[in-house]
């Protein structure tokens, strides 16, 4: 069998964790092609594959763009599941060949290291050494896909977020208040249009003040300063009280939707002193998982749940 295998293929969720992993003789096959739509477009935080020679030499250009080529064309854009005709996300694939390492890596919707990384040479390396360990047990295809966001990762993840220390912080004054009162009434499908409308034509301020209307609130602030922060193009900032946002709208509305939904629910939990737990940090992760869901279900009103989640966050 290992005679016959041409490629090793890692799949990797947006912390830099490897996923999974796939054993390969040939990119073209009718059998490779339904599993790396399996392992790469079906799964949603997949973000990244890494594709190397099972014997371990090099890599070729011409190699590179084949594979480049076979992997975009099994998961393009647009593509939708036959069991639920759920569209794929939208992006276009990046591409980067890590000499030093003989590796190929592919990332949905452009290339960008994953926060805690310093370089592709040892992001690759580290994942390759994931890679391997899975390989080693055994674990290969889409029957060992490693379960997404164990406690241990979404925790890791959420503290990437800037000010994560000063959220926490903040959580504290609210364990005196009551806690969702009056608690938000669900979102109108017409209310969500009309902010998509206003996000289409880069009104903001406006999307905001339209929701803030609606909970009978204040506007939250808002601005379109966001370069402090390459890795986000939308979040929002507690320590400031801001809904942060990229100001050119290269992003489908969707995702812009998603993100500004789910930072006015924080400014709204913030605003109202909302508490969801008595410990500081279980508050804030259950606020992040509320707001989350708040950002979802407007965006699956918005496309009748043809949505497979944010491009890239």
């Amino acid at each position: 069998m290992a005679k016959k295998l041409k490629y090793v293929i890692a799949y990797i969720e947006p912390t830099g964790h490897v996923l999974g992993v796939s054993l390969i003789a040939d990119l073209r096959s009718s059998e490779s092609k339904l599993e790396i739509r399996k392992m790469f477009g079906e799964t949603i935080n997949t973000d990244y594959t890494m594709t190397w020679l099972y014997d371990g030499g090099p890599i070729t250009e011409s190699e590179i763009e084949h594979i480049a080529m076979w992997i975009r064309g099994f998961v393009r854009q647009g593509w939708v599941t036959e069991e639920t005709y759920v569209e794929l996300r939208m992006g276009n694939i990046g591409k980067k060949y890590v000499k030093s390492e003989s590796c190929l890596v592919l990332q949905w919707d452009g290339l960008k290291l994953p926060y805690k990384q310093k370089s592709w040479k040892d992001f690759v390396a580290c994942c390759r050494t994931e890679a391997d360990e899975l390989i080693r047990r055994n674990q290969i295809g889409p029957k060992n896909i490693i379960p997404l966001h164990s406690d241990d990762i979404t925790q890791d993840y959420r503290e990437s977020d800037p000010g994560y220390v000063e959220q926490v912080r903040e959580q504290t004054l609210r364990i005196r208040k009551s806690s969702l009162d009056p608690e938000p009434a669900a979102l109108d499908v017409n209310l969500v249009k009309k902010c998509a409308k206003l996000v289409e034509n880069g009104k903001y301020d406006e999307a905001c003040g339209l929701l803030a209307d609606n909970y009978g609130i204040p506007p939250p602030k808002s601005s379109g300063k966001i370069q402090d922060y390459p890795l986000a193009y939308a979040f929002y900032d507690t320590p400031s009280s801001t809904v942060l946002y990229h100001p050119i709208a290269e992003y489908p509305v969707e995702d812009i939707i998603y993100v500004i939904m789910a930072g006015f629910f924080r400014y709204m939990a913030q605003y109202r002193s909302w508490s969801f737990h008595p410990d500081p940090t279980s508050s804030l992760n259950i606020e992040l998982d509320m707001s989350t869901n708040f950002g979802s279900s407007a965006v699956y009103k918005l496309t009748d749940g043809m949505y497979s989640g944010p491009s890239s966050a």
